[in-house]
């Protein structure tokens, strides 16, 4: 009876122990986050507006004929297509109210980006300064209007039915500055659209407040005196601040949804274009006819794309997990070594890193 009472017993044992074993669910490892392109996408935009104020810029400084957004050398066509003008003008004959002009015509421009249609700055002259209508000069400021304005596969434009706008200020609170001392500085407030023209599953939106500082002020290469104008093919900018806005996100099956998203740039590593730096010195030739058939030169083309080549954000995208963006500063670790910690010597080049749970990403900008 003992070993039938014993056999039962094991039995017993045997069966909790299976049914046990059965009810054990399977541990699974999440699925790891790379989602990266939302990054690179929101990046993107800050690029395309900045661009928008270095328009204003040159302009501002009465610069029409030499800027990075001049067509590419012999690209224009006899149809007129493939052009670049830009001007200041009066609003209305008044003295007080003028506009600033850069208009693209299907245009390959040197930096070797695609642009249609108008930009414009409005301004208005104060009457403590009337001579305040330079991008230099403390107080100026304006309001950008778009007209069937197009980037690569992009329009641009301001939409006013969803509150849209772009402001640009000069935030020096003095006329009177010692450069050698004191950075030029800019706001660049605004809300954009971005329209893409043939997916609109791709359409983004974005609203940045942005602090632009002319972080070489103190060069003679860059600014002369405090009334000349700014040589900004030698500048080197910073920009900080927080940007929001909206970007197409795709799902496990492919499905692209607008995606909210938030970045601040960190105030220690600002974003940073080094107007000096390209990733590809050369972008093309071009042939210089000599005095008969028989002559000519083949002329090396500069290229005018000029990336953020340092500087890190922080990004958040819908409910994902918060990431940081390093702007040609890979080799994240010196940074989180603390403020004082020095990042890594800055590269030129359109590559950065996303860092999503300690795990580093490596990104190509969109060019």
């Amino acid at each position: 009876m003992k070993r039938i009472a014993l056999g039962f017993s094991i039995l017993l044992t045997a069966g909790l122990f299976v049914l046990m074993a059965c009810n054990k669910k399977n541990n699974t490892v999440p699925e790891q986050d790379t989602e990266v392109q939302s990054a690179v996408l929101a990046s993107y935009m800050n690029y395309v507006a900045t661009d928008v104020d270095m328009m204003i810029s040159f302009m501002g400084e009465n610069s029409y004929l030499k800027h990075f957004y001049m067509e590419y050398p012999n690209s224009h066509l006899p149809d007129g297509t493939g052009t670049v003008t830009a001007i200041r003008g009066d609003t209305s004959g008044s003295a007080k109210q003028g506009y600033l002009r850069m208009s693209f015509n299907k245009t390959r421009c040197a930096d070797g980006r695609s642009r249609d249609g108008s930009v414009f700055l409005n301004y208005t002259v104060g009457d403590n300064d009337p001579n305040a209508k330079y991008m230099h000069s403390p107080g100026f400021s304006g309001s950008v209007k778009f007209s069937a304005f197009r980037i690569d596969s992009f329009d641009v434009n301001v939409d006013t039915s969803d509150g849209g706008y772009l402001k640009i200020r000069n935030t020096l609170p003095s006329g009177v500055y010692d450069p050698k001392k004191t950075n030029l500085t800019w706001s660049i407030d605004g809300k954009l659209k971005f329209t893409h023209i043939y997916d609109p599953r791709k359409n983004m939106t974005w609203e940045g407040h942005l602090t632009k500082i002319l972080a070489n002020t103190s060069s003679t290469a860059v600014v002369v005196t405090t009334t000349t104008s700014i040589n900004w093919f030698n500048a080197v900018i910073q920009y900080k601040g927080t940007v929001m806005g909206k970007v197409p996100v795709a799902s496990e099956n492919g499905a692209l949804t607008p995606t909210a998203f938030n970045m601040n740039i960190n105030n220690v590593y600002p974003l940073v274009r080094d107007f000096k730096c390209t990733p590809d010195p050369i972008g093309g030739v071009t042939y210089t006819a000599g005095n008969n058939a028989n002559t000519g030169t083949m002329v090396a083309i500069p290229n005018q794309h000029h990336p953020f080549v340092s500087g890190v954000a922080s990004f958040t995208i819908g409910d994902q997990y918060p990431r940081e963006i390093y702007y040609g500063n890979e080799g994240h670790a010196s940074f989180t070594q603390g403020a004082e910690a020095t990042l890594p010597v800055t590269q030129c080049d359109n590559t950065g890193e996303v860092l999503i749970k300690g795990v580093a990403y490596r990104v190509d900008f969109m060019k």
